[in-house]
């Protein structure tokens, strides 16, 4: 009972992943919304950020990419989060115990 094996060492180390990944994830979705966790600490960043726009067209402001970049990192953190849940679970539900 007090020895671990690769399986119970892979589950333990799998944990941070989806525990981050989906802290990662539900801050995105409140920044979209109320801006508090991915935002710059000065608020004169996040103003410059929205009256600048990209070289690549002018009808995005740096700020609407940045929001972007995050709704796409909560995608990627949800994937993960439940990529590396499913891959775990069959290590937690073993019966060989």
């Amino acid at each position: 009972m007090g020895q671990f094996d690769a399986r119970d060492i892979f589950c333990l180390g799998s944990l941070p992943f989806i525990s981050l990944g989906l802290l990662h994830g539900l801050l995105a979705v409140r920044d979209a919304i109320l801006p508090r966790s991915f935002t710059p600490a000065d608020d004169r960043g996040r103003e410059a950020m929205c009256g600048t726009t990209l070289v690549l067209t002018d009808r995005t402001s740096v700020w609407l990419a940045w929001l972007g970049s995050t709704a796409w990192g909560c995608a990627s953190s949800a994937s993960s989060s439940s990529c590396s849940a499913v891959t775990t679970s069959p290590s937690f539900s073993r019966c060989d115990r």
